[in-house]
Order: structure tokens, then C-alpha cells, then sequence
């Protein structure tokens, strides 16, 4: 008998959470009517049903995370991804300028969990000249087009 009282117990619990949690049309909060005005609010971060989010995404950036002279010396390597896609199919680009001399390395993107990966490019350290170069990513894909900002570089 005590069990059948115990599980009695935990059905009217499970009930009020359930009801709690779906919620009325006529709801009341401490004896006042909800305003037909203040349909759709809910606490702040969550979003009434039915309703649209209204935030906008943020736009797609061009990041360049390493760019430096390689251990063995003999390469000049570089890594970068595109944050706010994820999508395959476009074009990485790094793009290595000092003065009017500009190199070029491409990189195929890889769709990542959270965000476009354009790898690790490698070029000749000969290809270079002596002294300080700036290096950016290109994206450029059916959907996006965008340049990182520039990252120095010194080479030795």
C-alpha cells in the first residue's frame, strides 16, 4: 500500500512538470492575466514558439592562423580557415606581398564541423625574398567572396 502511495506521489509530480512545462493559453502569473501583447515573450535566450529568431548571422571571415618560416628553413608555410560557412567546392589563396613581388599558394577548403578549413600551404623559402612580407587568405566560392586582414612575416 505504502508503494502504491509513493507512486500516486511521483504521477501528480510527473503531471505538474508536464503541465508546467507545456504551459497554458491562459496562463496567469501571481493572480494577473497575461496581455494579449505579451504573446511570443519568453526570459531572456529563448525564443517563443512559433516565433522567427531575428538575429542576423554574423558575415564570413578570412582568418590566417600561422604563417612563419619552417623548422628545416626550406619552406615558408601558412594555415587559415573561413569562420561563419561551411561549405566545400571553393578556393583558398594565400597571398604573400612584399613591395611589388607577390606569391601565390592555393589550397583546396574542407568543410569542417563549425567552419571552412583551408589547410596548410607550403612554398619554397627560395622563393623569397629577404625581409619582412605581409601574407592574407582569399575565399572565394560560388556563395562567398572574402580576404583576411594581413599577417606579417619575417623572413630571415
Amino acid at each position: 500500500m505504502e508503494d502504491f502511495g509513493r507512486r500516486s506521489r511521483a504521477v501528480a509530480v510527473v503531471a505538474l512538470v508536464c503541465a508546467a512545462l507545456v504551459g497554458c493559453t491562459n496562463s496567469t502569473v501571481a493572480g494577473k492575466a497575461e496581455s494579449p501583447s505579451s504573446e511570443g515573450r519568453g526570459a531572456p535566450g529563448t525564443q517563443a514558439k512559433g516565433s522567427v529568431e531575428s538575429a542576423t548571422p554574423a558575415p564570413p571571415e578570412a582568418v590566417v592562423v600561422v604563417a612563419g618560416v619552417d623548422v628545416d628553413g626550406a619552406h615558408v608555410s601558412a594555415s587559415g580557415y573561413l569562420a561563419g560557412v561551411v561549405e566545400s567546392g571553393g578556393e583558398c589563396t594565400f597571398v604573400f606581398v612584399q613591395g611589388d613581388a607577390i606569391l601565390k599558394s592555393v589550397s583546396e577548403p574542407a568543410a569542417d564541423r563549425m567552419s571552412t578549413s583551408c589547410g596548410t600551404v607550403q612554398v619554397p623559402i627560395a622563393d623569397f625574398a629577404r625581409g619582412t612580407w605581409t601574407v592574407s587568405l582569399e575565399y572565394k566560392s560560388i556563395n562567398v567572396a572574402t580576404t583576411s586582414q594581413p599577417m606579417n612575416l619575417e623572413i630571415p
